[in-house]
């Protein structure tokens, strides 16, 4: 088959609405990337004005092309590069706990060829493939828990160790989710959705640092997260609905992660309340439109790798809105296809990539030899 033949069978049997909304989310995180550089620059003491947004569009691209490639490749070779990958992140996770310097009390990045990188953000983005594929390979609910559930908890106590109690949450959610699906059990549901409060609530007996963070924000105090939350609320005050336009923004010279965590504060204060509302709707139908594909075929499979990601972005997409807007303390969630970081990027379109592949309807091409 030539390549421009395989090209034209993979433009039709794609999901061309999602491919285009989800590049639109892209694109719009490296637009923003021009409005907050001269201001991330001048505080970090940058030279260059243009170094994030270069640095964005270098992710921007990459994580385009990612995308791209994944939702067309084979799909034994998508599972064996996802199984591979899957196995180097878990290791990279581990490597962390030793080699990862404390960053906000945490311990969640490596350093590699002069990049920092975060294992845990594109381990979470293949882990709903993993359990997907293992689920539908077996019939028998014991063997389904068991190979899934034994990997899944040993990365959750990887990240408690780190400590990532945020990244977690949204690991768990996203298996309860496929779990649910396939055994259809409400009690197992609710028994590994609990298991994030659990972990807090030891967090919060072992960890000086998860007590302070939770001090903070009850008491809305000065430190670096009551801090953001109250600059966050404030931005989306100053922008009203319609925002004071691009670029204009004054409170994100004072957010720290005005780039990442807290990007859309900064959509908040320039762009506007309904632009953001706007926003929170093309998440809702880039979730309802999986969800809703799920439904339409008998593949167990592809039932499972569309509810997986789509409880990836509800996950995400919550808790990040919930941080900024100062309902829940800051977790250190970015706001998929959005925020800056090639960590965010690149995994988010490596979720992406394997829901467009396995949602692919395979269209017979008029005319096509046959071999």
């Amino acid at each position: 088959m030539s390549f421009f033949l395989f090209l034209q069978r993979w433009w039709r049997s794609i999901d061309r609405i999602v491919l285009c909304t989800v590049i639109f989310l892209f694109s719009l995180g490296c637009v923003l990337s021009f409005t907050y550089t001269h201001a991330l620059t001048h505080k970090l003491s940058i030279d260059q004005g243009t170094f994030f947004i270069y640095r964005h569009l270098f992710y921007f691209i990459t994580s385009i092309i990612l995308m791209v490639v994944l939702s067309g490749l084979p799909e034994r070779l998508l599972t064996r590069i996802s199984f591979l990958m899957a196995g180097c992140m878990f290791f990279l996770t581990i490597a962390t706990l030793f080699y990862s310097p404390t960053l906000k009390g945490g311990q969640r990045w490596l350093r590699i060829f002069g990049v920092s990188v975060q294992p845990s953000e594109m381990l979470r983005a293949i882990f709903p493939f993993i359990t997907a594929y293992t689920l539908a390979q077996f019939t028998t609910q014991k063997m389904q828990i068991a190979l899934t559930a034994i990997p899944m908890l040993a990365a959750g106590g990887i990240l408690l160790a780190q400590p990532d109690i945020g990244m977690v949450f949204l690991i768990l959610l996203t298996y309860s989710a496929q779990l649910f699906v396939i055994i259809k059990n409400i009690w197992i549901f609710v028994s590994f959705i609990s298991l994030p409060a659990i972990s807090i609530m030891l967090a919060l007996i072992f960890s000086a640092h998860a007590r302070a963070r939770l001090q903070t924000f009850l008491e809305a105090g000065a430190t670096q997260g009551g801090y953001q939350v109250a600059l966050s609320t404030k931005s989306f005050q100053r922008g009203g609905c319609l925002g004071v336009g691009p670029g204009e923004g004054s409170i994100k010279h004072h957010l720290p992660d005005m780039h990442s965590d807290f990007i859309f504060a900064t959509i908040g204060e320039e762009l506007g309340t309904l632009f953001c509302l706007f926003l929170l709707l093309v998440y809702l139908f880039i979730i309802i439109r999986a969800l809703k594909g799920s439904l339409a075929t008998h593949n167990t499979y592809t039932v499972l790798v569309s509810t997986g990601c789509a409880m990836y972005l509800v996950g995400q997409v919550c808790v990040n809105t919930a941080s900024v807007l100062g309902i829940i303390p800051p977790k250190g969630t970015t706001l998929p296809f959005i925020s800056y970081g090639g960590s965010s990027l690149l995994s988010a379109a490596w979720m992406m990539g394997i829901f467009l592949n396995v949602s692919r309807k395979h269209v017979r091409i008029q005319g096509q030899p046959k071999h």
